[in-house]
Formats: structure tokens, C-alpha cells, sequence
């Protein structure tokens, strides 16, 4: 992936899940917000809002959210609307518990150039969540 990625999170997946991405910033890490405001704003979406979405610096740049509510440990479905910038990349959710540590992970999977919702499904979380982090590479 050349360019920026973009994310737009509609709804989600799984009792808790979905109603609990519109928490908070944790790390931005130069992430940006369009079109403004928080990260977590603009990937809280019920019902998909293409007019608002979260932007990566860089290729390799994680940005971390907390959840409105802590998740607790089972298996997940996450849907996020995603595209891509430039040559080809990939992106992943990390379920963290309250000390960053990883309870979960999804797998990797291939960025679109075009906008199209990517499912995460059956991410199986190992203990309680109150924050993710939304990965890219190359």
C-alpha cells in the first residue's frame, strides 16, 4: 500500500460490539478524523456515513480506540468499511485489554482500492476489552 488507509466501521458484530465503537481516542498516532473531531467519531457509524471516515499517515502506523463499553471475552464479528490508496496493503484488529496487552486478533486481510466492507469475523478474545487497535502494512 502506497498511500493512506481509510476506515469507516458501520455497525459491527456480536452483542456489545457494535454499539461500542464510538468510545474514545487512545493513541491517534497521526491518524486524522474527517471530517474532524474525534477518530472514534467518525468510525461509530450505526448505519455506513462515507462522508465520515479515519485516515493513516503511513502504511505501517497502528492507531489505538477505546470502547464505549468493555467487551468481554468471547468471539467476535467486526465489519469496517475500508480502501486504500496506491499499491497493494493489509489490515488487522487488535482486541486490547486495559494494560495494551492483545486478547485478540484478526486476521490479516487484503486492503481494497475501491471502498468495500471487510468482515473480521470469529476474532475470539481471551479476556475483557476496553480498547482495539486498527493495524496496516505493506
Amino acid at each position: 500500500m502506497d498511500g493512506d488507509e481509510l476506515a469507516d466501521a458501520a455497525g459491527g458484530g456480536g452483542t456489545g460490539v457494535g454499539g461500542g465503537l464510538d468510545g474514545s481516542d487512545v493513541a491517534a498516532n497521526g491518524w486524522t478524523a474527517t471530517p474532524g473531531g474525534s477518530l472514534a467519531s467518525c468510525i461509530d457509524d450505526t448505519t455506513l456515513d462515507p462522508a465520515d471516515y479515519i485516515t493513516s499517515p503511513d502504511t505501517s502506523t497502528p492507531v489505538t480506540l477505546g470502547w464505549s463499553v468493555p467487551v468481554p471475552a468471547g468471539s467476535w464479528d467486526i465489519s469496517m468499511n475500508v480502501s486504500r490508496t496506491g499499491g497493494g496493503g493489509q489490515v488487522r484488529l487488535v482486541f486490547l485489554d486495559a494494560g495494551s496487552a492483545a486478547v485478540g486478533t484478526s486476521l490479516w486481510q487484503a486492503a481494497p482500492a475501491v471502498a468495500d466492507t471487510l468482515t473480521f469475523a470469529g476474532v475470539t478474545t481471551t479476556a475483557q476489552s476496553t480498547q482495539f487497535r486498527i493495524e496496516v502494512q505493506p
